[in-house]
């Protein structure tokens, strides 16, 4: 493995990221896309891109070529062509140019052109508006008619896509000043992202009232032009992102460390004993086990996970998928626990191709389960993404516990975005706080590529191979990086139980040669600390570094991770006495002394675990 593959899991150079100004604003130039329009340090929009999305909702890969960069002191232009290939065929092209002014204003055009016949959901801009200053503001739409609309971004996850039939609109940031994005050559429409757990808004092109998937025909042209601008001259803000990152603690913020468990490998069968030692010493709370009684062989696959989990000493959840005939399965599946004396910690419902566990399962099933298994809890909930349960809220009073899976890459891939979803799945806890009300809600699975598409145009395009769940950067420190900022998240709202990855293979948290990823060694570090707290931390760059506080009442301990590919001053608010780092050897921990070491320098994608 490549120190490249070490560090961010790919030999292939990391995207250039170059910073432009448009007068009193600064924004990103990175691979085609415009992101982080800023004011000083006051973000304005996200991001703004070109899309095409297949029928599966699938995202072409674009490849750019004839790529011009002109950049002045206070304004910029870029221009580049772009086309979509399947096979060797190219299916569609895009011209675009863009152009930032010195008055702050940007425009970006679109002039795109089918060169094959191919089915398409999305094709065209899409706007992306952060979350951070934005929630709960007032916003302004401007409709097709003419008409203007008065509201505001909404503050928890909105269930439903909360502006429609949109042509432009103004917005007010929190200190006041108004903004103006104004759209032509389709009719746009705005969902809140953080249901998948991106996080920001998402202005996009061809409102969801329309059927889909379209078919375009060669020769079908799309043309688009998106505006964007202050509603009032703006000052040049000297202020300057400093690089140095500083940490806030609020002592008095705390949550119990949540319950974290292990899937089973969908990739290795048998786990040998080097595996099985590893496993053991995590101490996991669960051992997440898939049954479907309406498929061939399950209970031999299922017996031979529970001589896995009992051989690694991890307590069983078992996600039982069910489909109409939920009644025979269900005696069937509690024949086979009876026979083989199977003590089953949790039991997480599903419904078999339903967004969420149907209401005559939850009529039922729950009951019959208690008096089988007395000692066992019994969830229900989602095995898709959190909008799924958002959007098909369940009953909670037959459920001991709600669950829902995360995964970052099911709108973009690449690393930056991926760091950018992580505050928001604790939002998504807070969200199901609201309908749930009490009843503990568990994050299972966490993973980094989606396991499988509930969005298909086809069901049978909607199971993914291992290949396609295996993400290349999982035995980077990129990955344990990322993991972290999860469980931060994730346990600062108050999640209970957190399943992450698999065992053994290319999706786990162990190499098939039984070595541990980083990510596996930073869990290891973080189960040490299993039953106690987490303390609240805020980073003033929680895109670049995220931290995790934990304490057993006795010791501290931080956790701090390095997002970037460069090298990161962290100053903590504590002196810390001694800690190790995970180096670029996976499982191999590098001892260090830090001690009234201020700020702490670490590496590229670095991740350090410090005692205090």
């Amino acid at each position: 493995m490549t120190i490249n593959q070490q560090l961010y899991g790919s030999d292939a150079p990391l995207p250039v990221y170059t910073e432009l100004r448009a007068g009193p604003l600064t924004v990103g130039y990175e691979e085609g896309s415009f992101r982080y329009f800023r004011w000083g340090n006051e973000e304005l929009l996200r991001m703004i891109y070109v899309s095409m999305r297949d029928e599966n909702w699938g995202t072409l890969t674009p490849i750019r070529t004839n790529e011009e960069v002109i950049i002045g002191a206070d304004h910029f232009q870029v221009r580049y062509d772009c086309h979509y290939e399947r096979g060797t065929t190219v299916l569609f092209t895009w011209k675009v140019t863009a152009e930032g002014k010195a008055d702050g204003s940007f425009r970006m055009t679109i002039d795109g052109l089918a060169h094959q016949s191919f089915l398409r959901n999305r094709a065209g801009f899409c706007m992306l508006h952060p979350i951070q200053g934005m929630a709960g503001q007032p916003c302004q739409l401007l409709h097709p008619n003419g008409q203007w609309e008065t509201t505001h971004f909404p503050q928890t996850i909105s269930l439903e896509n909360p502006f429609k039939q949109v042509a432009g609109m103004r917005w007010q940031q929190a200190d006041g000043i108004w903004f103006r994005l104004d759209m032509t050559g389709d009719i746009f429409e705005t969902e809140d992202q953080r249901n998948w757990t991106d996080a920001s808004y998402k202005t996009f092109c061809t409102p969801s009232t329309l059927p889909i998937p379209v078919q375009l025909q060669a020769g079908d042209r799309v043309r688009q032009q998106i505006g964007f601008r202050p509603e009032q001259p703006l000052p040049v803000s000297s202020t300057v992102q400093m690089r140095e990152v500083t940490v806030r603690v609020f002592e008095q913020e705390r949550t119990l460390l949540p319950a974290i468990g292990v899937g089973a490998s969908t990739e290795v069968r048998v786990l040998t004993e080097s595996v099985r030692e590893v496993l053991q010493s995590c101490h996991f709370a669960h051992y997440r086990i898939e049954v479907v009684p309406a498929q061939a062989d399950w209970e031999t696959d299922f017996l031979a996970e529970v001589a896995n989990a009992l051989a690694c000493e991890t307590p069983m959840l078992v996600a039982l998928h069910l489909t109409s005939k939920h009644a025979a399965e269900l005696n069937d599946f509690l024949a086979i626990t009876r026979q083989h004396a199977v003590a089953l910690a949790e039991i997480m419902l599903f419904s078999v191709n339903e967004p969420v566990t149907m209401a005559a399962v939850l009529a039922t099933a729950p009951d019959i389960l208690r008096k089988a298994l007395p000692q066992t809890r019994i969830g229900a909930g989602t095995n898709y993404n959190f909008t799924e349960l958002n959007r098909n809220r369940l009953a909670t009073y037959e459920a001991d516990f709600i669950s829902y899976s995360v995964h970052p890459q099911v709108h973009a891939f690449d690393n930056r975005s991926m760091i950018e979803t992580l505050a928001t799945q604790g939002d998504t806890v807070q969200t199901a706080r609201t309908f749930a009300g009490s009843v503990p809600i568990h994050v299972s699975p966490v993973t980094l590529r989606q396991r499988v598409n509930p969005y298909a145009h086809d069901p049978k395009d909607s199971v993914q191979t291992n290949s396609q769940k295996a993400d290349p950067r999982q035995p980077s420190l990129w990955a344990a990086g990322w993991t972290l900022g999860s469980i931060k998240y994730l346990a600062e709202a108050g999640a209970q139980s957190i399943t992450y990855f698999q065992t053994v293979g290319h999706q786990g948290i162990i190499s098939a040669g039984g070595q541990s990823y980083p990510l596996g060694v930073l869990l290891v570090a973080v189960q040490s600390f299993r039953r106690g707290e987490v303390i609240r931390t805020e980073s003033s760059q929680p895109l670049t570094c995220s931290t995790l506080l934990l304490t057993d009442g006795t010791h501290r301990c931080w956790l701090v991770t390095n997002h970037t590919d460069q090298s990161l001053p962290i100053s903590l608010p504590e002196r810390v006495q001694r800690g190790y780092r995970i180096t670029l050897v996976p499982a191999q921990r590098m001892e260090l002394d830090v001690a009234n070491t201020q700020p702490l320098v670490i590496e590229p994608f670095g991740t350090w675990v410090l005692s205090c």
